[in-house]
């Protein structure tokens, strides 16, 4: 056995038998629990024991149910910490702490004496709470000590002589530092949540009188707002007051308050910012559109609006440029792209018709085989014949016969190509236009919406005004954008003149074509339901087919049975009748007539029994 383990069991009987006649009254538990508080001393010479065994005999007096383990380890607790600490304890470093806190109202006056005047004696401590109040107050002066020296280092001092200082909290930290003795709410201890909201909304200083003992002007607190908001005043009281007020106030150093609100140096902030990160959360630039610093980005915010987009280009193509692409982008009158006056000049050229498809086309031919079958020579199948004036024919027949089809197809129609164009100029737009700034590094925000926020990097910034500083530094950060998009992006001047090159044309066959053909179906149905207009639908489509397969219609067929070379020319089939309408040609002589196809068919065959001329 080491002699200082010899030395130290020795001490540890001496500090038992010195104690015994107090702890056998209590127990042989309590035997043992000053032999625990002897053995878990952390001092080497075991010199805070006979403290601590002391001052359990005194507790276990007052509160004889105190003696267990949990009272045993506080104690045991209280020494350890005191030991860590004790090297740090001088006379003056009390002393400050006394005076920081205002800890002599804590302890009685003799114990204040013996603690400022021997610290590192355990002994100065009268009872285990004294040394459980100075361990926390130790602890609770060094900590404020950390946030001071935060506080000082979280916060850009604007100015200060021997009894003025202005002061800009840039963390909670420095905010509750400087606004000590306040109300302000952006000092409440343990909710940040005041502070970063009035920093959000603008720059927040502390003015304050360092001579001053006025408990409701000594300190005053100026918001100035981002952008051109009016400054908001508030005392210590947090009262609000006029600016003026506190320019009187604070007369001295009046000019120094005044620069807080003038507008700051874009370039200087931006050198700042990429100096000191920190500081970008408290910064902000001269742009109509700046919403805040963003890590290494500055975010502007152009609100989901085209037109403020579009104005970092203003000076390029014009205010009324912008407002066509406005117009074209949000059509916020219910202004037209294509409207329904405009349907009867197209059609005056058969254009709508080109839109058919074949079914459309398909049944629009069984219309005109009903109604007016010579105009079957313009179909091809299921589709119109483009050669020629066909179209043009085709479209003065739905117009005069077909009056009501020919409105509702005027409304589809316009309805469909206004959608489809302005779909394709929204979908051009926000291909396009949306990613018109990312050549110069002004992109949208991951999964952000167009023209609502985009970044730019603080670097980027840098680089043009840097490109020509002498001339851009005293520039604001919107106008040197503004100049280097000049230079460097391009927009269609002319959307207005060209918005039907983006005409979407899925979209105007989803609008259109089912509704289309429901609408012939339905104008089908009544003609061949019509008795004025057929008698039998399918009886006369039957003889019509066999007619324009076998013969066809407006062209000359010889009669083989003819001797003289007479030939024949179908018209079509009366509706009504389902008689064929015919002509008979021989030279310069020509004989109209009408007959059922079983006349026709023996007229061909045996022209002998037939005397027309």
């Amino acid at each position: 056995m080491k002699f200082i383990t010899l030395l130290l069991e020795g001490k540890k009987e001496r500090i038992i038998d010195k104690f015994r006649n107090q702890l056998e009254p209590l127990g042989d538990e309590a035997i043992q629990y000053a032999e625990k508080i002897i053995d878990q001393d952390p001092s080497v010479t075991k010199k805070y024991s006979e403290w601590g065994v002391k001052k359990f005999i005194d507790e276990i007096n007052k509160v004889p149910h105190l003696m267990d383990d949990e009272s045993i380890s506080i104690i045991i607790s209280l020494i350890k910490k005191y030991h860590n600490i004790v090297d740090k304890l001088s006379p003056e470093k009390v002393d400050k702490i006394f005076n920081s806190l205002n800890l002599d109202k804590e302890f009685s006056d003799s114990v204040t004496k013996k603690i400022k005047f021997n610290p590192k004696d355990i002994s100065s401590f009268n009872t285990i709470n004294d040394l459980h109040y100075f361990v926390e107050s130790y602890d609770r002066f060094n900590k404020d000590n950390e946030d001071n020296k935060s506080a000082k280092s979280e916060s850009e001092k604007l100015y200060e002589d021997d009894r003025f200082l202005i002061i800009r909290p840039l963390s909670h930290t420095s905010s509750c530092y400087y606004g000590a003795n306040t109300k302000w709410c952006t000092t409440t201890r343990d909710n940040e949540d005041y502070f970063n909201r009035y920093t959000s909304k603008g720059k927040l200083y502390y003015i304050i009188d360092k001579k001053s003992t006025d408990r409701t002007y000594g300190k005053m607190a100026l918001l100035i707002p981002f952008g051109n908001g009016t400054p908001e005043v508030y005392n210590q009281e947090d009262h609000g007051e006029r600016y003026a007020f506190l320019l009187e106030r604070f007369a001295p150093i009046k000019d120094e308050i005044q620069k807080l609100s003038e507008k700051g140096d874009d370039y200087e902030t931006l050198k700042k910012v990429k100096g000191n990160p920190k500081l970008s959360m408290y910064e902000s630039l001269n742009s109509d559109f700046f919403d805040r610093f963003n890590g290494e980005n500055v975010i502007l915010n152009f609100s989901d609006e085209l037109t403020n987009f579009l104005k970092l280009m203003e000076e390029e193509v014009g205010e009324v440029v912008i407002s066509h692409y406005d117009w074209s982008y949000t059509n916020p009158n219910g202004d037209f792209f294509y409207e329904t006056y405009r349907f009867d000049d197209d059609m005056k050229e058969g254009y709508p018709l080109y839109v058919l498809n074949e079914e459309h086309v398909g049944l629009l031919r069984s219309i005109v085989e009903i109604m007016e079958p010579e105009l079957l020579k313009y179909f091809d199948g299921d589709t119109i014949i483009r050669d020629g004036d066909g179209d043009e024919i085709l479209a003065e027949f739905i117009k005069g016969r077909l009056p009501k089809f020919y409105e509702e197809f005027g409304y589809l129609y316009s309805k469909a190509e206004d959608t489809s164009i302005h779909e394709g100029v929204i979908k051009y737009i926000e291909e396009d236009v949306c990613n018109l700034y990312d050549d110069v590094g002004l992109t949208r925000v991951d999964d952000g919406n167009c023209f609502d926020q985009y970044k730019i990097s603080v670097d980027k910034l840098l680089e043009m005004y840097e490109d020509d500083l002498e001339y851009n530094k005293d520039l604001s950060i919107q106008q040197v954008l503004e100049n280097y998009i000049h230079r460097n992006v391009d927009l269609n001047e002319h959307i207005l003149d060209i918005y039907h090159e983006y005409q979407d044309y899925e979209v105007f066959s989803e609008m259109f074509n089912g509704d289309m053909t429901n609408l012939l179906e339905n104008v089908l149905e009544e003609v061949e339901s019509d008795d004025e207009v057929v008698s039998d639908a399918s009886e006369y489509r039957r003889i019509l087919n066999y007619i324009v397969k076998n013969f066809g219609l407006d062209k000359p067929y010889p009669i083989k049975t003819s001797d003289d070379g007479t030939e024949i020319i179908f018209k079509g089939v009366n509706p009504k009748t389902s008689k064929i309408d015919f002509v008979l040609v021989n030279g310069d002589e020509r004989k109209t007539g009408s007959a059922k196809l079983s006349t026709i068919i023996k007229l061909l065959s045996n022209y002998t029994l037939f005397s027309p001329f």
